[in-house]
């Protein structure tokens, strides 16, 4: 869960999932996220995340946009939700290297 400010109004912030996917060796004092959303449609870009591969089970109906990435200090931070399954994050991380290389 992040502390994510508004593009509209910057000093109001909302908080949001997202999935760091940098490498812990390269997060010192910033990291690499996706978007995750609980709006569903985009099925070019979007990626559903089961509850299967969630540890422990705590996202409702979401998908990770592997179009929508960002990095941001590590202070938004505010807690961590759930972990996923290495496959799983294997196959996002296909799917973004996909739009970028």
């Amino acid at each position: 869960m992040v502390s994510f400010p508004f593009s509209d109004k910057p000093t109001q912030v909302k908080e949001r999932t997202a999935l760091i996917i940098s490498k812990d060796s390269i997060n010192t004092d910033k990291v690499i996220l996706a978007y995750i959303t609980s709006t569903i449609k985009n099925k070019t870009f979007g990626i559903s995340i089961p509850l299967d591969v969630q540890k422990p089970a705590s996202l409702t109906t979401c998908e990770i946009r592997t179009n929508r990435l960002f990095t941001a200090d590590k202070n938004i931070i505010i807690r961590k939700v759930c972990s996923l399954d290495k496959t799983f994050l294997n196959k996002i991380l296909v799917q973004i290297s996909s739009h970028i290389i």
